[in-house]
C-alpha cells in the first residue's frame, strides 16, 4: 500500500509542479521576509541571479539535503518531493496537522491547509511537503526535532528524491552546477529550474 501511494506518475508530477508555479510568488515573499531572521546566511548575492533545480536520488535522507544546503550557502527557496509517514491513531491526526500548519516554512495553499497531503490509510498519515527557506538553520533544526517530536519517518518507498531551488549568481553559475554534480547524492543540476519545468508542460 505505501508503495501505491508514493509511486509517482509523470502526471502527478505535472500536476503538483504546476500548483508549485502558482505557489511561488508565496514562497519568494516568505524568503524575503526570513533572510535577515537567522545566523546562518548564505553568501549575499549582490549580482543578477539565476536558479539552480538540484534533483537529489531517490530515499537521500533530510539530513544529507541540509548538509550540502549548509556547504554551499546558497538562499534556497523551496525544497519539495519531501515525502513522510507517521503512525497515528485517527483521533490524534487532526492535531498533529495542525501542528504543521503552525509552521512558516511549510507551504500551505491559499486556504491554509498544507499544500499535497496528506493521504490517509488507516493509521498511516503519508505526508509530500514543500518546505520553504531552508537555507536558515532555525528551519532545519525546527523540522528535524518536529519529526522527532511527533514520529513524523522518512518514506523509504519515494520514487524521487528531494528537489531543491538554489538561488545563484549569474556569473558563477556553472561553477555551482559543476559544484553540485560532485555530490554523490545527487541526480542531476540543472540551471533554470522553474522554466526546466515549464518546458516539461503539455
Amino acid at each position: 500500500m505505501r508503495k501505491k501511494i508514493f509511486k509517482r506518475t509523470f502526471a502527478g508530477g505535472i500536476i503538483k509542479i504546476v500548483c508549485l508555479l502558482m505557489a511561488l510568488p508565496m514562497a519568494v515573499v516568505g524568503f524575503q521576509s526570513c533572510q535577515s531572521e537567522d545566523d546562518n546566511q548564505p553568501n549575499q548575492v549582490t549580482e543578477a541571479t539565476d536558479e539552480v533545480v538540484v534533483n537529489l536520488k531517490p530515499n537521500t535522507k533530510i539530513r544529507y539535503a541540509f548538509r550540502i544546503i549548509n556547504e554551499v550557502k546558497l538562499p534556497v527557496t523551496m525544497m519539495y518531493y519531501g515525502d513522510y509517514v507517521v503512525s497515528l491513531p485517527p483521533d490524534k491526526q487532526k492535531a498533529l496537522i495542525d501542528v504543521l500548519k503552525k509552521k512558516d516554512y511549510i507551504l500551505k495553499s491559499g486556504s491554509g491547509e498544507i499544500a499535497f497531503g496528506p493521504d490517509v490509510v488507516g493509521n498511516q498519515m503519508f505526508l509530500s511537503l514543500v518546505l520553504l527557506n531552508m537555507h536558515l538553520l532555525s528551519n532545519q533544526t525546527d523540522w528535524l526535532s518536529t519529526m522527532a517530536e511527533l514520529g513524523i519517518m522518512e518514506s523509504e518507498t519515494a520514487s524521487i528524491g528531494h528537489i531543491i531551488f538554489f538561488q545563484v549568481p549569474e556569473s558563477e553559475i556553472y561553477y555551482y552546477l559543476t559544484l553540485f554534480k560532485r555530490y554523490e547524492a545527487v541526480e542531476s543540476a540543472d540551471r533554470n529550474g522553474i522554466n526546466y519545468y515549464k518546458n516539461a508542460l503539455p
